[in-house]
């Protein structure tokens, strides 16, 4: 019985779950990434790199190396709540509307902006640069989490030469040249080993990747139900196929010129609090409810991701 009991309560589906069959393309990071619990606002994790190759030879009788280097380092990170409210008066919930009641409909599209809200804080969208370090609360300021940005690590952040943000004509037009100089930090460290790795962009440079790679596009992509997804670009480039993911959130001015790859299993977000809808009493003529998540980004392997800026 207990293991009955186990089994369906794995297979209960999960609100993020339900939200997510409502509109698939809404938050494609959170299907691409792990989830996991927390006990406490504030996360760590501990990373640890491989050593590089290096030439080894030895005699037959040597000495003990004791000059090792620790190559362990902790990351840590910060829970961020996330809350969307809902309500509806009485009045609008006895009319049908939209072809169905009005309080499904409200609930169902806010559920969408709560999980299009959750990527905008995987992406650290709403802290001070997208590469900013977490935010711990104080009573006064709300807590931050780090976004993917913050933890590629510097040598994979790869910038045009003459770079300037505020100057779209320091932009370099992206080409595949470009592509394999951001591609191959990545292919050497083996994030490029399996269908997990994506890149992530915008609609303008997603143009330019399938004009510039025209002739490297896979004829065609897989098909789902029998339908090509239009959002997603398969080319061959050296270091293999790689699949670039279109996203909306990339089309903002913060992101417009950048791509974000990765081997996007190597990261999780892990809840505080799952995501969960309530509603909430109130003595108005009207009905109320709230999804609420609490949450950070655990990033276990950040040599698996790079970004890129400066492309047109």
């Amino acid at each position: 019985m207990l293991t009955t009991l186990n089994t369906a309560l794995t297979q209960k589906p999960s609100i993020v779950d339900a939200i997510i069959k409502q509109g698939v393309a809404t938050a494609p990071i959170i299907q691409m990434i792990g989830t996991g619990s927390i006990s406490a606002p504030q996360h760590s994790w501990i990373n640890d790199r491989y050593a590089d190759a290096k030439d080894n030879a030895n005699l037959e009788l040597s000495d003990l190396d004791e000059n090792t280097v620790p190559t362990k380092t902790k990351n840590t990170n910060v829970a961020q709540i996330i809350k969307n409210e809902v309500g509806v008066t009485k009045r609008q919930m006895e009319m049908s509307q939209y072809g169905g009641k009005e309080w499904a409909y409200q609930v169902g599209k806010k559920g969408k902006e709560h999980l299009k809200d959750i990527e905008y804080a995987l992406l650290g969208l709403g802290n001070s640069s997208i590469e900013a370090a977490p935010v711990v609360a104080t009573a006064t300021k709300a807590p931050r989490m780090a976004g993917l940005f913050y933890f590629v690590p510097d040598e994979q952040k790869y910038t045009v030469d003459g770079y300037d943000p505020s100057d779209e004509a320091s932009f370099v037009d992206f080409s595949l040249d470009e592509l394999h100089k951001f591609l191959e930090p990545l292919w050497e460290r083996g994030a490029m080993e399996d269908d997990t790795f994506k890149i992530l962009l915008g609609s303008k440079l997603k143009q330019k990747v399938n004009q510039a790679c025209k002739d490297y596009i896979v004829k065609y992509n897989q098909p789902t139900n029998g339908k090509i997804d239009p959002t997603v670009t398969r080319i061959v480039t050296d270091f293999g196929e790689v699949e670039f993911q279109l996203h909306r959130h990339f089309a903002g001015d913060k992101l417009k010129d950048k791509m974000l790859a990765g081997k996007f299993k190597e990261a999780r977000a892990m809840y505080v609090s799952q995501t969960s809808f309530s509603e909430v009493p109130t003595s108005k003529t009207a009905k109320y409810g709230r999804y609420y998540s609490d949450l950070t980004l655990e990033v276990k392997n950040g040599d698996m991701f790079a970004s890129a800026k400066g492309w047109k």
